[in-house]
């Protein structure tokens, strides 16, 4: 690739042309590129509509076919009933009569008795006659439900080809089964599947139909594809998401590796559905053609741009290029320095003046500079810095202003001549030798600190930075030498400030845990053991606001004098925040229990000196502290580990009481890695996807399923099921509620869609818990509009369920974002109710639909008055706002009844069924 400064180093009409390319090509190649992507758009969009359509017409003949061929069934069936025909050779005759009944089974038609025997058989050359096909579904469903079955797709035993057969009941004048007629299909010979593929699939497509149910090919273009089934589960999305009942298009890569367009729609029959793919690399072949198309256009057009830019560049910029020889010349010394001719008026020839002028400039500019000789001698004599003009070969000095007499005591006519050696002026010798080194190594120095002695003693810090110069044909060093005594004095109590507590004079925690890591260091290499003392005042806050800050501060002073008289002297002591300290022990002994003990005795007596008393205002006040304890005994520990475990030694010794001390021990750090391991787990999980989704049951009084309850449950890999009191605590302190929270919601609102259109379930409601933290999310209403809209879920099936704990902070948002959902649907109902804390005023302006009785008031509403007038104190007040009443926790008879007569007609709770997963709690 041309880099900047190759592309800067061609010639000016070699530049332009390539920017004018660059241009012209971005351009064109961009139009181009959007008429492609539009032109694939619309054909992607019209070619999905034509598989589609394909679609619905074979799925709709398919489906009337079958539909023919069960009637037909029924049909032969009720002349066998009405005719009484019992007797296997009554049979077989009656089906050899029967040949254009027998030509819409092309895999034969047979009859079994009640224990799926063959009775007879057509054509006899299959063999049926005396094989058992209870084995097969379409016979053993047909026998045991008495309704008519289309079998699952497999390898005739006689006809060794793939197969699907039809069966119908044939009945007793009773009306039990007593037999079975079943039609065969023979998907390897031609059949009217073959016949409604040649009607609409075109030689471009190909279609798959397909058994849902069990996953596999029944039959498609590709013969070779009869019989295999999906891939499994999860292993394609769109393949999932067409078993799961979608229909419509999609574009997806097929289990043979090539995208295709499919056009997908079910049979209203049986659970099959149809698949017409057209191949994206067909469908798109008249664009690939026209994209190659524009591609030769668009490299000759560039071609032509190209060469008629250079060619129009050559002929303008002649000029200039004879200006430039002329330039060119000028720059031999031997040359007269004089204007060059102006021929024409252009931006050539305003080119050529301006050259001009700026020779008239040079001119004017070598007067100036013996002026601006004299002037930079009076800045070198002038500069309140200390300035010096030494010769690098021997480092005498030539000249020094008025500022380098001012800063080191000598006078002019004292120093010239001489060398920095023979003043005495560098500290270190050192110091000038790499100053030295690093002048003739880079021909400057900058910025380099050291120190020098006056004339009369005096050290003083400096900063020099020094430059080469040549002078009369001699290498020199031009020095300039700036005084930071000041601002090193400045430098170093910034450094102290950094390290130390301004008001005790200990050390700060920074100071504090870089001897913590050193101690550990000093301990791996001597094995004696340490140990790290994390000391806190105990009520220190009502002391400050009690006698104010001023004697608060004294008493911190007196604190810290106390603990450093309390420790051996060689230990160290930090006033690591307002009222907290902390003392490292060093060398206490190589056994751990001895350094234990010593460690607490010191700590004892650090609690006994804070414990004497202090006089504040000639008051006598008494103060205590509280002390935790960590050794320094484990190889991997570092500073910060060892500062935290003497925090949580300290936190618990506070919870014994004051003047308490406590040793670290492994249960504290259990405690909170439990907890920090959980959080991780619960990531984990929520990111494989672990979390499923329980129903239970909500019944009204006449025992009508009225919907379910939404419960999240924990698929541990391990563990199993884990109920949610085990870990949503965790999850609200983390945040993970909230991801938590629309996953529910999320699979929820997919479940209610899925009811929508069946007459049995689209009634059902669902309830999910929302949580405070969850509720007041900014664009929560915005989050639950979208999942409606986006799974379809119709809204006035979705309850939400809140807890009182929402209504404690921000009601007006609350109500404000409850009246939008609720304009959209959805029901709200107040969980848990009775527990917490309700207004009732509250409760009048919040859109509820329901108030649920909490289960801790329904275990012993049989017996307790209580529990029973609180129950009905609740249904009252539901009653008198126009909410229904919910009780939870319903798992006897008895309660239901007591609840009953107490006017409340909805339940829920183990006496209907616990909560399972919703195949289960559906049948």
């Amino acid at each position: 690739m041309m880099n900047k400064s190759h592309f800067q180093q061609n010639s000016l009409k070699t530049r332009i042309t390539l920017l004018m390319l660059l241009i012209f090509i971005v351009s064109l190649w961009s139009f181009g590129y959007a008429i492609s992507h539009s032109l694939r758009h619309d054909m992607q969009r019209v070619l999905g509509e034509q598989q589609y359509a394909f679609a619905a017409l074979m799925a709709s003949e398919v489906n009337d076919e079958i539909d023919n061929r069960i009637a037909a069934l029924q049909q032969i069936v009720q002349i066998i009933e009405k005719q009484n025909i019992s007797s296997s050779a009554e049979l077989q005759r009656f089906l050899e009569d029967r040949k254009i009944f027998q030509g819409m089974f092309n895999g034969g038609t047979f009859i079994t008795d009640r224990n799926g025997q063959t009775l007879a058989s057509v054509p006899v050359d299959l063999e049926r006659l005396g094989i058992n096909f209870l084995d097969r579904d379409y016979i053993a469903n047909t026998l045991k439900n008495g309704e008519p079955t289309i079998g699952r797709p497999v390898i005739g035993r006689q006809v060794n080809a793939p197969i699907f057969g039809i069966g119908v009941p044939i009945k007793s004048p009773g009306g039990n089964v007593i037999a079975a007629l079943a039609g065969i299909i023979n998907l390897n010979e031609s059949n009217f599947i073959d016949r409604i593929e040649r009607n609409h699939v075109n030689a471009s497509s190909s279609y798959r139909l397909i058994d849902a149910t069990h996953r596999i090919v029944v039959t498609s273009s590709d013969k070779n594809l009869q019989m295999t089934s999906l891939p499994e589960a999860r292993m394609n999305a769109s393949l999932d998401k067409f078993v799961a009942g979608f229909e419509g298009i999609d574009i997806f890569i097929n289990p043979l590796g090539f995208e295709v367009i499919t056009g997908v729609k079910h049979l209203s029959s049986i659970n099959w559905f149809v698949a017409v793919a057209l191949p994206t690399q067909i469908a798109f072949a008249p664009i690939a053609n026209m994209e190659r198309r524009i591609f030769f256009m668009a490299l000759l057009l560039t071609f032509l741009t190209g060469s008629l830019t250079w060619w129009v560049l050559v002929r303008q910029l002649r000029p200039l290029q004879l200006t430039a020889h002329k330039l060119a010349q000028l720059a031999n010394p031997e040359s007269k320095l004089e204007a060059l001719p102006v021929r024409r008026q252009d931006e050539i020839g305003q080119l050529i003046g301006g050259f001009n002028r700026l020779l008239e400039e040079l001119t004017v500019r070598q007067e100036t500079l013996k002026e601006s000789e004299e002037r930079y001698r009076t800045i070198f004599r002038t500069s309140p810095d200390a300035v010096s003009l030494t010769r690098l070969a021997d480092g005498r000095f030539l000249d020094i202003n008025d500022g380098h007499t001012k800063m080191f005591g000598w006078e002019r006519q004292d120093i010239i001549g001489k060398t920095s050696l023979d003043m005495g002026i560098w500290v270190s010798w050192s110091e000038r030798e790499t100053f030295l080194h690093i002048l003739e190594s880079h021909r400057s120095c900058e910025h380099f600190e050291t120190r020098f002695v006056t004339h009369t003693g005096r050290i003083v810090y400096a900063l020099v930075s020094a430059n080469t110069i040549s002078l009369n044909g001699e290498v020199c060093v031009l020095s300039v030498t700036q005084d930071i005594t000041a601002k090193k004095i400045a430098s170093d109590q910034i450094e102290y400030l950094e390290y130390f507590d301004t008001l005790t004079g200990l050390a700060n925690l920074r100071l504090l845990m870089q001897r913590l890591n050193l101690a550990i260091e000093e301990r791996k290499n001597l094995h004696y053991l340490g140990a790290l003392l994390h000391i806190d005042l105990d009520d220190f806050k009502t002391l400050n606001d009690s006698f104010g800050h001023d004697n608060g501060d004294l008493w911190l002073k007196e604190v810290s004098k106390r603990i450093k008289d309390a420790i051996p002297k060689s230990d160290f002591v930090a006033r690591i925040s307002g009222d907290k300290f902390a003392v490292i022990l060093s060398g206490l002994s190589v056994q751990p229990d001895e350094a234990a003990r010593t460690a607490e005795m010191i700590a004892r007596k650090i609690i006994s000196a804070i414990h004497q008393p202090f006089d504040i205002h000639q008051t006598e006040h008494h103060s205590s502290c509280c002390i935790g304890i960590s050794l320094l005994n484990i190889e991997q520990e570092n500073g910060a580990s060892i500062l935290k475990h003497a925090e949580l030694a300290m936190y618990h010794a506070k919870k014994i009481g004051r003047g308490a001390l406590k040793f670290f021990d492994l249960t504290m750090q259990e405690l909170v890695s439990e907890r920090v391991a959980l959080e991780a787990d619960l990531r984990d999980a929520l990111k494989k996807g672990e979390f499923v989704l329980y129903y239970q049951r909500q019944m009204d009084a006449r025992n009508q399923l009225t919907g379910f309850e939404a419960l999240i449950r924990w698929n541990h890999p391990t563990r199993g099921i884990v109920s949610p009191g085990n870990f949503i605590v965790a999850a609200e302190q983390c945040g993970l509620v909230l991801p938590l929270g629309r996953w529910v919601l999320e699979t929820a609102c997919q479940q209610l869609a899925s009811w929508a259109n069946d007459p049995k379930t689209s009634r059902l409601t669902i309830s999910v818990n929302v949580s405070a933290m969850q509720f007041h999310e900014t664009d929560y209403v915005e989050q639950v509009l979208s999942t409606l809209k986006r799974t379809g879920a119709p809204g006035h099936r979705l309850k939400l369920e809140l807890t009182e704990s929402v209504l404690v902070s921000e009601i007006e948002s609350l109500i404000t974002k409850m009246t939008i959902l609720k304009g959209h649907g959805i029901g709200f109902s107040l969980d848990d109710f009775g527990t917490g804390f309700s207004s009732l005023s509250y409760l009048q302006r919040l859109p509820l639909d329901q108030l649920k009785i909490d289960q801790g008031f329904i275990t012993n509403i049989v017996t307790s008055a209580s529990d029973t007038a609180i129950a009905q104190t609740i249904v009252t007040l539901g009653n008198s706002l126009g909410l229904s009443v919910i009780a939870e926790g319903v798992e006897t008879e008895a309660q239901r009844s007591k609840l009953f007569e107490l006017g409340c007609t909805l339940y829920q709770g183990y006496l209907f069924g616990k909560p399972a997963p919703i195949d289960e709690v559906m049948h």
